[in-house]
């Protein structure tokens, strides 16, 4: 893509943003009362919220930390940092977080490591976040589903059909195991679609891209399998940075009201924000601009009072995306001023454990 088309994309995705929490604002009726809204935040549990965002990237590079040691590729925690923050910078800029991981492969190229090695590395990551982030769904969803068929019975149908897109990736992973070619057989024939609807191009390019992934795929699972002590070690992980991720919202939800601390209200907000999640997951904008500020309001409108609401919303947008791309920028700029290159020795074959 052109830079000019880039530039374009990301004027009309800010213009999109920007708008979206306009719109909201002009609807919100509370909104006279903004001023006082804001005095009324507890500025105690913003810290909190610091916290919990600081503990989610230390986590996320746990995980990479964790999966590095695993292919005998040793690095400094700072690194898996770095590489951490830079893959949340690049997919909160990206439909479906899709710039994530091709901008981490591309780092770990630059500094010496292999794509035979990075790309099944980055693949078992991926995959431990569907198990994770589907399992904590898969407990969610039914204690939330009266609430969501009150609010409106219409965003359990959008409810399932982002649960069954994330169930997809995890089957994926079975059926690889299991039967490659039907794997195979049934990529073509998704992409057979596509070209006939018109959606894609080139067949060739498609069928090759579906073949290394379905390689990648099988590659980082035989490495799960392989090293299996440290593949529960990374998936624990994952399910502690995606609950702390969701426990943003119930930090900002007591810096909103001023309630004590409560462990079955956390649990509570933590379970809703994990179904507005799988809800929005799926939405083809950068960030899923539009549907989340929509959907917090919509899914935490019994929870936040109605004059705390906006706000909220803006405190939540703000930590759990714009602090993402803070910190992305930041380590991209101590990147481009340190310079370093190379920290990975040439590759070994990997070893299995004992």
């Amino acid at each position: 893509m052109k830079q000019g088309t880039k530039r374009v994309l990301y004027g009309l995705y800010l213009l999109l943003a920007i708008g979206v929490v306009a719109w909201i604002a002009l609807r919100d009726p509370q909104m006279q009362h903004l001023g006082q809204a804001i005095a009324q935040v507890n500025l105690r549990w913003l810290f909190g919220v610091f916290g919990c965002m600081l503990l989610f990237w230390l986590l996320d590079a746990g995980v990479l930390h964790a999966l590095f040691q695993y292919v005998q590729k040793k690095c400094t925690w700072l690194y898996s940092i770095k590489l951490a923050l830079i893959g949340l910078f690049y997919g909160a800029l990206t439909p479906c977080q899709s710039g994530s991981q091709p901008a981490q492969l591309v780092y770990m190229k630059r500094d010496g490591m292999s794509a035979s090695i990075s790309t099944p590395l980055l693949a078992s990551k991926f995959l431990l976040w569907q198990i994770a982030e589907g399992t904590i769904a898969t407990v969610t969803i039914p204690f939330c589903w009266n609430f969501v068929r009150a609010i409106n019975p219409y965003l359990l149908i959008v409810l399932v059909i982002g649960y069954i897109i994330n169930a997809a990736a995890i089957v994926a992973g079975v059926l690889v195991i299991w039967n490659q070619n039907a794997v195979r057989k049934l990529s073509h024939f998704v992409v057979r679609i596509g070209l006939k609807v018109r959606i894609l191009k080139d067949q060739t390019r498609w069928e090759q891209e579906t073949e290394q992934f379905i390689q990648s795929y099988k590659s980082s699972i035989d490495l799960l399998f392989a090293h299996k002590k440290t593949a529960i070690l990374s998936l624990v992980l994952t399910f502690l940075e995606i609950l702390t991720y969701f426990g943003v919202t119930y930090f900002i939800y007591l810096a909103c009201t001023g309630h004590a601390f409560s462990l079955v209200r956390m649990l509570e907000i933590i379970s809703i924000q994990s179904v507005l999640t799988m809800s929005v997951t799926f939405i083809p904008v950068p960030g899923a601009t539009g549907a989340s500020e929509g959907g917090f309001y919509v899914y935490f409108a019994s929870v936040f009072p109605g004059s705390m609401m906006f706000i909220g919303m803006i405190l939540w947008r703000l930590a759990t995306y714009y602090m993402n791309l803070l910190a992305g920028v930041v380590m991209l700029i101590v990147d481009a001023l340190t310079g370093k290159r190379k920290p990975f020795a040439p590759d070994p074959t990997p070893t299995q454990e004992e």
